[in-house]
């Protein structure tokens, strides 16, 4: 495969940072990007160019940023949206202004760097956007509603999106890792603003244990991810000859978590099956 130019959100750190590291030595360029240019400034070289990206910021100006990474290499030809943030609470403790809050970032600011890069892929007729999502967008975890909600808003919206790509011969994937060791446990990543209710006390203070505990023992490494991920774009090492797929889970949990969800999803089906078709209009 020729040489590839990715724009990846959110390279200060965890898959971002494992991403671009893992390009450079493969040959392909990267226009790296995160809100402060400071702590991607390591990451700058000759096939990296790195750039100041708000994902929340209005898309006028998330549309300049992308015109600005079109130029650095002459275009794009990948997409990855992984900029986002972890935040934790109860949906009945967590304010409608927090949940507005974690949406814009993960959910809008993803859309609209999509929105942002359409039109060049559009253009040229091809072009891959790769959603990271999560296991968290298959379960549901205690004390994490507001997260997993913005990942299962990302598997919706990537549904439907990835139709709409395939009418100008653009490729689509999800990304759906499990637990993998990056600083996304780390305090500084985790938000857990919640309303006072001592009801979900234990809930809240179980949630700050569980990020500590797993925080630096997470089971996935990133940097074998991020190969991973390269070897399915460019068909490549492990995924050699392989057609690529609509989505791709990443770490054993995440597969046993997703294999699980689709058992129990079918035994409802056969189960109620009578029930639920029991619903349409008579002949």
């Amino acid at each position: 495969m020729t040489q590839l130019t990715w724009l990846i959100t959110g390279c200060s750190s965890g898959f971002g940072e494992a991403l671009v590291l893992a390009l450079t030595s493969r040959g392909d360029r990267v226009i790296a990007t995160a809100r402060k240019l400071e702590e991607i400034e390591h990451l700058k070289g000759d096939s990296v160019h790195t750039i100041k990206l708000d994902i929340t910021s209005p898309q006028n100006e998330i549309d300049d940023v992308v015109l600005e990474a079109q130029k650095a290499f002459g275009g794009i030809d990948v997409l990855v949206n992984n900029a986002g943030y972890i935040l934790g609470g109860p949906l009945e403790q967590v304010s409608g202004e927090k949940f507005l809050e974690v949406y814009r970032n993960n959910v809008v600011g993803t859309v609209n760097v999509i929105r942002g890069i359409m039109p060049h892929f559009r253009t040229k007729k091809s072009g891959l956007v790769i959603f990271m999502g999560s296991q968290s967008g298959w379960k549901g975890d205690l004390g994490a509603t507001p997260y997993n909600a913005t990942k299962f808003a990302l598997e919706g919206i990537y549904e439907g999106f990835q139709e709409e790509a395939e009418l100008f011969g653009i490729q689509t994937i999800i990304i759906e890792p499990g637990y993998f060791r990056t600083k996304i446990f780390d305090p500084s990543n985790i938000v857990i603003d919640v309303l006072p209710n001592e009801a979900y006390k234990e809930v809240n203070e179980g949630m700050q244990k569980l990020a500590q505990a797993v925080n630096g023992n997470q089971p996935g490494d990133p940097k074998k991810a991020a190969e991973r991920i390269i070897d399915v774009v460019r068909s490549e090492g492990m995924a050699v000859g392989r057609t690529l797929p609509k989505r791709l889970p990443l770490g054993q949990d995440s597969l046993a978590d997703i294999r699980k969800k689709c058992t129990e999803t079918l035994k409802i089906c056969d189960e109620w099956g009578e029930l639920i078709s029991s619903t349409d209009f008579d002949a």
